[in-house]
């Protein structure tokens, strides 16, 4: 029996996370791989009848991707998949299905098209020289690649194809809090930068660098609610909408754009993000923050993003400024941590409290169950027995 390589593995468990994301939030696609052989991603779905087919009742059907089976592909179907599980709402709420839209020719693309990480590496390197290229130092740009880019790509394995699964697993296996985590990070950053990765998961890696992972975060490294209530009123005030947002709601930063907080205190996710079109709620017992801060619409100052191609990717690093500037230390991303540990304190379901910071249930529960502390089991059950 031939055993699945160490990258086949990867892309197996990312295919199921994926499938699993899909299955919770309720959508009626999965993508599946019918031929190993050509490698080719398939959306599943049950759909109607082509119209030069003869019309009967609908039924399970594949369609082909232009995608491989690569970490970069399966993220491309699950995007797809999304937008596939819109048209087949629609066309359960009669409208007609638009076979048009996903029955083009599309040529068959195998994993061996995949570029190597040495091809990609190269462009990259081409792309950074050519930036650099006005430096009055020439001697110093080539140093800084050698040092700091060069010398890391080298830990890859430069023949096989470019994957995301590999670059976190050499990632990760540099100590902790290291300074050559922190390079390993920030060159893998860069090169899943060029190859078009979602906002997502370059910033993965950034924090991936900075010494640890969602998983390995400790509690102790989350500010209180009262100190980040505390900073949030240092910040400048065309800011304080995004911070308070982003604390009621445990948004990723990005999602600011394109938000709305609705007037039945719910909040608009925009579809133009990681996971698609959804709704989150606020912090329990804290709705009525909502009117106190007076935080409906979308209230981003009109001036931000008017230059950037994708604004939603400049949002995060906009928003580190604004604190750096306010001197406050917490990450952006702690205000959404903290979300999902006072849901967890709340007693929230967890399907909806991951439905709600759009996540899946498995992920929910192996990030944050385990930062429940011996004393807030004892709290739990003293307020049980009250």
């Amino acid at each position: 029996m031939v055993r699945s390589t160490r990258h086949e593995l990867a892309l197996e468990t990312q295919l199921e996370t994926v499938n699993n994301r899909l299955k919770e939030a309720k959508r009626r696609v999965r993508v599946v791989i019918p031929s190993k052989r050509h490698r080719t991603l398939h959306l599943r779905a049950t759909l109607p009848a082509q119209r030069n087919e003869v019309q009967g009742p609908p039924k399970r059907r594949y369609i082909k991707l232009s995608v491989g089976y690569t970490a970069q592909g399966i993220e491309e179907a699950e995007r797809l998949a999304i937008a596939l599980n819109q048209d087949i709402i629609d066309w359960r709420n009669g409208r007609l299905f638009d076979w048009d839209r996903w029955m083009k020719p599309e040529g068959r693309r195998r994993s061996d098209e995949v570029p190597s990480f040495a091809d990609c590496i190269q462009k990259l390197k081409v792309q950074w020289f050519e930036e650099r290229r006005e430096h009055h130092r020439p001697q110093t740009v080539r140093r800084y690649w050698q040092t700091d880019r060069g010398s890391y790509f080298r830990k890859l394995d430069l023949q096989s194809p470019y994957n995301l699964g590999h670059m976190r697993d050499v990632v990760m296996a540099h100590p902790l809090n290291s300074s050559s985590r922190k390079k390993m990070a920030f060159a893998c950053r860069a090169l899943a930068k060029l190859m078009g990765e979602p906002f997502d998961v370059v910033e993965e890696f950034a924090e991936l660098g900075r010494g640890y992972g969602k998983k390995q975060l400790n509690p102790r490294d989350i500010p209180s609610d009262q100190q980040i209530l505390r900073d949030i009123e240092r910040i400048e005030d065309e800011w304080q909408w995004a911070f308070r947002v982003l604390y009621l709601y445990g948004l990723r930063p990005h999602e600011l754009w394109g938000c709305e907080v609705l007037e039945n205190s719910l909040l608009r996710v925009d579809d133009d993000t990681k996971t698609g079109l959804r709704i989150a709620m606020p912090r329990a017992g804290q709705k009525e923050k909502i009117q106190e801060w007076n935080l409906l619409g979308n209230q981003l100052p009109e001036w931000f993003g008017a230059d950037a191609e994708v604004p939603q990717q400049t949002i995060s690093n906009q928003l580190t400024k604004i604190r750096r500037k306010a001197q406050i230390d917490w990450s952006n991303y702690s205000l959404r941590h903290l979300w999902a540990i006072s849901s967890i304190k709340a007693g929230i379901n967890i399907r909806l409290a991951s439905q709600s910071l759009g996540h899946t249930v498995s992920e929910h529960e192996t990030t944050y169950l385990h930062w429940i502390s011996e004393q807030e089991m004892l709290d739990q059950m003293i307020q049980v027995v009250s």
